[in-house]
């Protein structure tokens, strides 16, 4: 069922220090500026730098703009037992539920030399695969209050960072339904040992997106904790619409033709949903219009990241970008489609999204996660639920009709401005630092 759009609310002490003063903040990320989540807190790290609301630090593991953050001086690391846990014992183990990521936090040998009591808050943000236990742990004794911002559900469950169907993140994670066997109860593991290091910590929650949020208030976890909404943002200048026939010819694509575009990491992971993608296309097939187009050279798909093999195996025309970090050229791939598709079967808020609507592109999707909340505003189409026939019928009627897309195209970049301008986000992050600063 779809959702209102999530409102911006916070509410702030009274003190009028609170307004005055600016909180020296620290994000802590594993990565910036790649990956979805790193991407997702660089820009808000940028976003609060620019409205000049918060003195901002952001420390990284992996640092991609390294002229702007700092590097992560843990001294954490997998010992060969953890390593192997993570490599047999989980990624050997895992059931046909899900091949999405699943973390082993490892113990750590030492925290590092932080004084975390030089800020007034703590940013977490994706921190799995560089975060041990004693990194959380001298977190957590340093007495700052900490905002946590979840870009899946890992936060708050024993391992996996989507548990799909599964709700026992809600009370242990035991038994865990993403492995096959689990003698050693490693999600209710690490899960008890979260709650253990956090009960006593000033946290709160920030999902991007209402359908998280109530994941994370419904946990073990955040269940007596707040957990706010606030969209992320993006560069609105950056990110703007380009002439698609600009576009085209810049990418080197047939200009007379209609082109689906397709993103993800790696294509071949189920919960992006490209399994359901693909079954739509051949529904599709079977159609003569669609048929005589692609024998036509009318119809294109367009990849970036890494597509499923099974893609080009089908026959169907296909043109893979690649993995794309300029961001004319992304803007130029927005810009080219006439849809993006996003057959998600569970999400947040991906970034893609946004970028497309930004770029003036509707967005095609199951009506799940946090893609619902932002497609009922007008600026795409939402089908049901893994419903491959919608799914397939959407596109023929798109394809075979391009004068519908023009109506959902011009709302497009409204709702980016209206939702994901930096200055708001900067401005919601500001209120809350000021609202839960020591």
């Amino acid at each position: 069922m779809c959702t209102e759009p999530p409102a911006y609310e916070v509410e702030l002490e009274s003190a009028p220090e609170m307004a005055t003063k600016r909180a020296r903040v620290a994000i802590l990320s594993s990565f910036d500026n790649i990956g979805g989540a790193g991407r997702a807190a660089y820009r808000l790290f940028n976003a609060l730098r620019e409205s000049d609301r918060a003195d901002v630090d952001m420390y990284v593991a992996q640092p991609w703009e390294s002229e702007n953050t700092k590097l992560w001086p843990s001294k954490a690391g997998y010992s060969l037992i953890e390593k192997a846990v993570e490599k047999y014992y989980v990624g050997k183990n895992r059931t046909s539920i899900s091949n999405t990521m699943f973390s082993v936090t490892a113990k750590g040998t030492a925290a590092p030399q932080i004084d975390w009591t030089d800020y007034d808050v703590i940013n977490l943000h994706w921190v799995d695969k560089f975060f041990s236990y004693k990194d959380f742990q001298h977190l957590a004794v340093s007495g700052v209050p900490i905002v946590w911002t979840m870009h899946d559900m890992r936060a708050f469950t024993g391992g996996c960072h989507y548990s799909f169907d599964c709700t026992r993140y809600r009370n242990d994670c035991a038994p865990c339904s993403q492995l096959r066997f689990d003698p050693l109860y490693i999600a209710h593991t690490q899960l008890n040992r979260r709650l253990r290091i956090f009960s006593t910590v000033e946290l709160v929650g920030v999902t991007p997106s209402g359908w998280l949020a109530q994941l994370a208030r419904d946990s073990r976890f955040f269940a007596d904790r707040q957990v706010r909404v606030i969209y992320n943002s993006l560069d609105l200048e950056r990110f703007s619409p380009l002439d698609q026939t600009r576009a085209r010819r810049q990418l080197g694509l047939t200009e007379e033709c209609f082109v689906m575009l397709f993103a993800a990491h790696d294509g071949s992971e189920k919960r992006k949903g490209f399994a359901l993608l693909l079954e739509a296309l051949e529904e599709c097939r079977s159609d003569p219009c669609f048929r005589s187009f692609c024998d036509a050279g009318k119809i294109l798909i367009l990849t970036l990241g890494v597509p499923d093999p099974r893609l080009v195996d089908a026959g169907l025309p296909v043109q893979n970008l690649g993995f794309i970090k300029e961001v004319d050229q992304m803007v130029a791939a927005y810009s080219a489609a006439d849809v993006f598709v996003l057959p998600s079967l569970y999400d947040n808020l991906p970034n893609t999204m946004l970028e497309s609507l930004a770029c003036g592109t509707p967005v095609l999707s199951f009506d799940v996660g946090g893609m619902s909340e932002i497609l009922s505003q007008g600026c795409g189409y939402l089908v049901p639920a893994y419903s491959v026939s919608e799914l397939g019928a959407t596109l023929l009627r798109l394809i075979k009709e391009p004068a519908v897309l023009p109506a959902a195209a011009q709302l497009c970049r409204g709702i980016a401005a209206k939702d994901f301008a930096p200055h708001k986000q900067a401005d919601a992050y500001a209120d809350l630092f000021a609202q839960v600063r020591r």
